[in-house]
This record gives C-alpha cells, sequence and structure tokens, in this order.
C-alpha cells in the first residue's frame, strides 16, 4: 500500500458505535476480568477497518491505542506519535498495554460481522481460527496472499501458523514453507505430483500427513508414493527408520514393517540399539538385529546391564538429587517423585518388567530424569515411570512390561498432560530468571 493511500484511509475511520463501547465497558459479560481488550471490526466503503482499545480494571477508562486497516491493495497499523496524531507504522500484532514484565496482550474481536460487507469477506479468518489469536497478522497474510483461501477451503489451513511468544504475545502467522503460494491450482499449490494429490485426498488430519509425507520424500528418496503415504499415515518418522534400519543392516520398509507388525515403538528399539553395542552384539545378524520377540530379549539385556555403582556415581547422583525436586509433582490422586538412590531405578525396571534399569548411569550423570508415578493411596507399588529430557519434556512414560498388552489409563493420559503443562511453566520460569539475571 502506497504512503499516500496510507495517509488517506487514517481520516477514513468510522466512528466506534455507543452500543459497542458500552459492551467493552461491561468486560464481566465476556467472562474476563474488569481488564481486557478488544479489537472492533468496523466498514466504510470495501476496506476492514479495525480500532484496538484496552480497557483499565481501576478506573473502568477505554484507551484506542492502535488502529489497522485491511483492503485489496495492501494492509497498514496505525499508533500514536509523541504529538498524539495517528501516524503509520511498523506492522505487528496489536500490544495494548506494556506496564509490566509478562503482559496479556490477547483479545476479544467485537463486531465480527462487519468483515462481511468488506475486501476481507473471502478470507475465511474465522474458519482458520476459533480464538481472536493471530487474527490480525492472518488478514495481513491474506492481503498479501489471497491463495490462501484455497488451503483453508480443501482441509489444509493448519499449514498457516501462528507463533506465539510467551513473553511479548506477538503472533507472526505464515505458510509452512513448502508452499506455492504464487499458483491458483491447490495441488501446485502443495507442490504434488497428480499421484501423490490422490493419495492425500480424503484423509483426516491432512496437515499432520501432508507435513510428514513432504519430509518422507525428501528423506527416502527411493521409496514409491504408496510406501511413503503408509510411513507417513504411521507414528514412526523417516528419520527414525533410517537409524533403525542402518543399525540393523536391512532395508526401510523392512525396518517399518517389522516395527510394524510387532508393535514396536521406535523409543524402544533406539534403546535396544544402545544396549547391542554396550554388549558388543553384531546387528547385523538378523537374530539379533530383528529378534522374534525384541521386548523379551530388551528386558534380558537390561538384565545383562545392569547398572553397578561407583562412589563416584553416587556423589554425581546426590548432586542432582535436589536439582531435580522442582520437578516432583502430584494430583489429587497422583504422586511423582525422583528415585532416592540408583538401585532404586533398577528396582524399578524389576518390578514392572521395563528397562529403565539401563537409565540409571544417564540419570546419575544428570543426561536425562527418571521419575516415579505412584498412586497415592499406595506409595510404595511401582505403577508407572516417567522419562523428562532436560528442555522439560515428556520422552516416555509406560507401565507393565512398557504397556505392551494393555493402554496406559485415563488418569495417567490426564496426568501427563498436566505434568506437561507444569513442565512448560517450569521452563519459563528458568528463561525468566535467566534474563533477569542477565
Amino acid at each position: 500500500m502506497k504512503q499516500t493511500r496510507k495517509d488517506e484511509l487514517i481520516g477514513c475511520f468510522p466512528i466506534t458505535p455507543p452500543e459497542i463501547i458500552a459492551d467493552m465497558k461491561e468486560g464481566d459479560i465476556f467472562g474476563r476480568s474488569r481488564a481486557a481488550n478488544f479489537c472492533v471490526f468496523l466498514t466504510n466503503g470495501h476496506e476492514l477497518f479495525v480500532r484496538c482499545y484496552h480497557k483499565y480494571s481501576r478506573s473502568n477508562e477505554i484507551r484506542e491505542s492502535q488502529r489497522y486497516v485491511f483492503a485489496k491493495d495492501g494492509f497498514c497499523r496505525y499508533g500514536l506519535n509523541d504529538e498524539g496524531k495517528w501516524k503509520a507504522m511498523s506492522f505487528r500484532e496489536p500490544v495494548f498495554y506494556t506496564g509490566a514484565y509478562y503482559t496479556d496482550n490477547s483479545y476479544i474481536i467485537l463486531n465480527a460481522e462487519a468483515i462481511n460487507n468488506s475486501d476481507m469477506r473471502y478470507s475465511r479468518v474465522f474458519e482458520w481460527s476459533n480464538s481472536s489469536v493471530g487474527v490480525i497478522s492472518f488478514l495481513r497474510l491474506y492481503c498479501k496472499h489471497p491463495n490462501i483461501e484455497y488451503l483453508i477451503e480443501s482441509g489444509y489451513g493448519e499449514l498457516i501458523s501462528v507463533s506465539f511468544d510467551y513473553y511479548y504475545h506477538s503472533n507472526p502467522v505464515d505458510v509452512y514453507g513448502g508452499i506455492d503460494l504464487k499458483s491458483n491450482d491447490l495441488r501446485k499449490m502443495l507442490r504434488l505430483t497428480r499421484t501423490e494429490f490422490k493419495l492425500l485426498q480424503g484423509h483426516e488430519d491432512m496437515f499432520n500427513l501432508y507435513i510428514k509425507y513432504r519430509i518422507c520424500r525428501e528423506q527416502l528418496p527411493g521409496l514409491k508414493s504408496e510406501e511413503l503415504l503408509e510411513i507417513a499415515d504411521s507414528p514412526f518418522y523417516a528419520y527414525e527408520l533410517i537409524n533403525c534400519s542402518k543399525a540393523a543392516g536391512t532395508t526401510i520398509m523392512r525396518m517399518f514393517r517389522y516395527l510394524t507388525e510387532n508393535n514396536i515403538s521406535a523409543v524402544i528399539y533406539r534403546d535396544y540399539i544402545d544396549q547391542c553395542r554396550k554388549l558388543g552384539y553384531d546387528m547385523h545378524d538378523t537374530a539379533i538385529g530383528l529378534p522374534h520377540d525384541l521386548l523379551a530379549v530388551h528386558e534380558r539385556y537390561s538384565e545383562i546391564i545392569k547398572y553397578r555403582q561407583s562412589e563416584q556415581d553416587k556423589q554425581e547422583f546426590a548432586k542432582w538429587f535436589d536439582v531435580r525436586k522442582i520437578f516432583e509433582y502430584e494430583t489429587d490422586e497422583l504422586i511423582l517423585r525422583q528415585p532416592k538412590c540408583p538401585d532404586e531405578i533398577i528396582e524399578e525396571g524389576k518390578a514392572l518388567h521395563h528397562c529403565v534399569g539401563s537409565y540409571a548411569s544417564r540419570h546419575s550423570q544428570g543426561k536425562t530424569n527418571i521419575f516415579f508415578i505412584r498412586k497415592k493411596s499406595d506409595p510404595i507399588t511401582p505403577y508407572y515411570t516417567i522419562e523428562v529430557s532436560n528442555t522439560y519434556h515428556i520422552v516416555q512414560c509406560y507401565g507393565y512390561k512398557n504397556n505392551k498388552n494393555c493402554e496406559k489409563p485415563d488418569e495417567i493420559k490426564a496426568f501427563e498432560q498436566e505434568y506437561q503443562q507444569y513442565l512448560e511453566e517450569l521452563k519459563h520460569e528458568q528463561q525468566r530468571n535467566k534474563r533477569k539475571s542477565a
């Protein structure tokens, strides 16, 4: 959009209707606290105008902080200069209040139906997102690339993603890098052959399938389209199959069939590879690389590699014990605690018949973190074992025999989700502390 056009449009902003101002002052009707942020959609001709307001909790004052305009020929954001006049500024998501280190810059959209009378009526922004997160940035992207409408209409809307900044609430919206937004043909936009395009049609969750298919096609160039789709539609990733097949000296598809037919996860097989290397076994021997009952062999190897503690290892374990206290967690029914000594990790593996005993050394050295999940009603009996990375993510969580013969109970699934959220909070707390120290 040319500067003369931007200067012209600043004088065309419609007045916010009194009834909308009244709605903003009655913030409680939105289920929010009294302080809130609002983006009001308005039209004057075919352009879509957006006026952004912040309502203060104590005074109930409504203050306009910035404005936006979206049209066929471009977009613009306006802010107040030092003289209190509106001026075209660089584009970003609305920032309503910056008086504290962490501020909530999310917003409520009012008068959203105004978009239907503007140049943005075909953007499908509210089909792409059921919340207000990134809506303003999405409209900017639509002005630049109207063809994103085809992605949303065809079920590929998640290829348009929003990046969320925890601290500054900056929500830039962009499209997955492999998309050709210059084309009007969906197949060409996705950069797929006719065969590939037909294979992907009709699948649920087309976004994730498309992403995995593209990655598989790049990393596994020797496979047929049908084989690539089969892998992409499975829990396995291309890099996992590459590493596993190389270790066993077999082909990608043979490894894929072996893991799939025997219901073996890549995590388990990767740990099995480490065991074989420690024991000096030749995995290119089919009997070792592709054993008939891998889980039974895996358990037997865990016993062979049973961790023996040295005085130095025990000191390392004690050093990390206090550091890991922040990871301890509990709910109404369950408690997560760390092992009190390395031998307790080995006993955990014996009781639950899984391989956690082989992780004792890495846990002692601080390379990973092993914790026990116990029922509060029976805190002594092993129930589930969980591994957490040093980047605050759950790596794996297994019960008896790695859940080979049974699924995880709902209480464990709910606990994992709640605990991962707690880990995210810990991670952000650590980042804040580092920034303060710096």
